[in-house]
């Protein structure tokens, strides 16, 4: 086995020769008996420089700068081999590598290379902007403010940041404002919520009954037996005849027909119809979809259900975007103005509807 100053001495009149294979085989087996040998990792590392084997010259020479940082001969040899390396990373395109180089380039030269080095980086820098810009995404334009957050392209990236975020807001405001138009159809297979309203019905129902007494139609004037009152007395009763002519008559046909109570009959209705509560219709673009109503007057809040287009809901109260509906007996929620609308107090329920078939067929 070689002692060590011959292996030193193969190593180096190998490498001299430019046979460059042996020459690693004898340093690294010399680096094996004496591992803090400045003079075997840094002439390791210049064969290494030779082979274009950058990565692993870089790596001894920054071993041998450890074990001797004012080594003039090392600092020399570790500059060329980060110089060299720098250029091909920019050449293939790997520009963080390449910064990444360049810095320690700065750290290891002296403070007049400095200023030259740091335009280098900047240059590099320039090239990865370009990147960024091109990408044109929010989070390209954080990544660049996480690892270059000074210089004048970091002020630009900063600006343009900011208009996409102000972009991005906007667009999902405008999403979430579509999603309250459920157009999926999971929602239309719940049951349909508005003959489940006894109030609103019986209100609605029980106007019109009142009111048909006025109407002069024979049939409405049957007796309570069931029996039409008789056309004849009523035809030649003089207009001045006593009222006690009318004795006679069967208490039935006598209570019917005075004017009195058909009077207040026709007072009635107005306050019923000053009690009927505000209501409000759902308008869709699309027939087929279905409104959310959800629990508190946000987008982000649960939903609870969905009402189809066209139908109608008791208003409970509104703020400046929704309104606050009772969409089941006893069960209130909130959908939003921008699918729906007031509807007058007193207007029927049937009117508004106007894609309702139904109604079609009884305006045909």
């Amino acid at each position: 086995m070689k002692g060590n100053k011959a292996l030193f001495h193969d190593a180096f009149d190998a490498q001299e020769k430019g046979q460059h294979r042996k020459a690693i085989g004898l340093w690294k087996e010399f680096l094996q008996n004496e591992p803090n040998s400045v003079q075997g990792h840094n002439n390791l590392g210049m064969v290494f420089y030779a082979e274009d084997r950058l990565t692993e010259s870089i790596s001894e020479l920054e071993t041998a700068y450890k074990l001797e940082p004012g080594n003039e001969i090392v600092v020399r040899n570790l500059s060329r081999s980060l110089q060299f390396q720098v250029a091909l990373l920019k050449e293939n395109r790997e520009y963080e590598r390449a910064i990444r180089h360049l810095k320690r380039l700065r750290d290891i030269s002296k403070p007049e290379e400095n200023q030259k080095i740091q335009f280098m980086i900047e240059e590099v820098e320039d090239r990865i902007y370009e990147q960024v810009q091109n990408a044109n995404t929010a989070e390209r334009y954080k990544w660049y403010l996480d690892h270059y957050p000074t210089g004048i392209n970091a002020e630009k990236a900063r600006r343009k940041l900011a208009e996409l975020q102000d972009r991005q807001s906007s667009l999902i405001q405008s999403f979430e404002d579509r999603q309250e138009l459920d157009s999926s159809g999971v929602l239309a297979a719940e049951p349909a919520l508005t003959e489940e309203f006894p109030a609103i019905s019986e209100e609605n129902v029980g106007v019109p009954i009142i009111e048909e007494p006025v109407a002069e139609s024979p049939v409405m004037e049957e007796t309570p037996g069931g029996e039409p009152m008789p056309e004849e007395p009523v035809s030649e009763i003089p207009p001045g005849a006593p009222a006690g002519d009318m004795t006679g008559q069967e208490p039935g046909a006598v209570e019917l027909p005075p004017v009195e109570p058909t009077e207040q009959t026709e007072v009635e209705p107005a306050p019923a119809a000053k009690r009927e509560p505000v209501k409000v219709i759902i308008t869709l673009g699309n027939p087929d979809s279905s409104l959310r109503v959800r629990a508190e007057p946000n987008t982000g809040s649960k939903v609870l259900t969905g009402i189809k287009h066209g139908e109608i809901r008791p208003l409970i109260e509104e703020n400046k975007s929704w309104f606050k509906i009772e969409y089941a007996p006893g069960q209130a929620g909130w959908i939003s103005k921008k699918f729906s609308r007031k509807l007058e107090a007193g207007t029927r329920k049937t009117q508004p509807q106007a894609y309702a078939e139904p109604i079609k067929k009884r305006n045909g």
